[in-house]
């Protein structure tokens, strides 16, 4: 079977950790996942499962919400509870004048990367480079914040809610909201809550873990166009050839490829053709 499984994973292990788990339940190595979480990290990671894990890629561009609860005056060397700490001075304020702050990193907005991260630099992690001792230098990237909100605030403490585009780190946000309130910040804790159309309410936990967890992919579960396709069509597609299908759901593009609610990979439409791009296999 090829498709999707929705797992919490529990904060002190890795997301390998995770897919370790469900290779050994489910008897299969052909499992992957859209989107690491940290260690110190818990919450929802998607599993893709046998030809399912052809669909991640598309999945790792979906947005995703988070919980973060954070620490003003006090900056640690990797964001979050794993760094050195060190105190820095800060006035004591409401959250009143912390919400004032927020509509400023709404939309589109330029991040820099912190250094302890998984960001490749000619072959090699960015964190891994720093904990040899080498200088790193990254440079910022446009994301896109959608939701910042407030959920539970004690100065100095505080706990948000966001929902921001892939990329986002969580970590380099909650920094800069310190030094808006004209000092610092560290992430004490995070949850990611959503993936695209997927919700930590559906996941099961490590020890639940079984092919009747295992969902096939679904139209909805893509932000992309779906093309519904019709025999001889799955077979040409399969074999590489393109096809011109009755109706386009956009001029140009990416699309999802559905044989009734059968998911058969991606295509692109070009000049009134679809081209078949990723597909899972015609016996998948």
């Amino acid at each position: 079977m090829n498709g999707f499984l929705i797992v919490y994973k529990p904060k002190g292990i890795s997301s390998f950790d995770v897919i370790r788990s469900a290779r050994k339940a489910l008897q299969t190595k052909k499992i992957g996942h859209a989107g690491t979480l940290d260690p110190l990290a818990e919450g929802l990671l998607l599993l893709g499962v046998g030809g399912g894990t052809k669909a991640l890629s598309q999945l790792l561009l979906s947005s995703k919400s988070y919980r973060a609860k954070m620490m003003f005056g006090v900056q640690s060397s990797t964001g979050d509870e794993e760094g050195e700490k060190i105190r820095v001075p800060i006035s004591p304020f409401l959250q009143e004048d912390f919400e004032k702050i927020l509509p400023r990193f709404l939309g589109k907005i330029s991040q820099m990367p912190p250094v302890y991260s998984a960001l490749k630099i000619n072959g090699k992690r960015a964190c891994d480079r720093v904990r040899n001792g080498e200088e790193v230098v990254l440079s910022p990237r446009m994301i896109e914040i959608i939701t910042l909100t407030i959920v539970d605030f004690c100065f100095p403490n505080a706990e948000i809610f966001v929902e921001c585009s892939s990329g986002t780190y969580i970590r380099s946000l909650v920094q800069n909201l310190g030094e808006a309130m004209e000092s610092t910040a560290y992430m004490t804790a995070l949850t990611r809550e959503s993936l695209g159309n997927f919700s930590l309410s559906d996941a099961c936990a490590l020890d639940e873990i079984s092919w009747e967890r295992v969902h096939p992919f679904l139209p909805e579960h893509f932000s992309i166009p779906t093309v519904f396709v019709s025999p001889p069509q799955p077979q040409n597609l399969f074999m590489g050839r393109a096809i011109k299908p009755e109706n386009f759901p956009i001029k140009e593009g990416q699309c999802a490829l559905f044989w009734e609610e059968k998911f058969l990979g991606f295509g692109k439409i070009q000049d009134g053709y679809v081209l078949p791009q990723k597909m899972l296999g015609i016996m998948e």
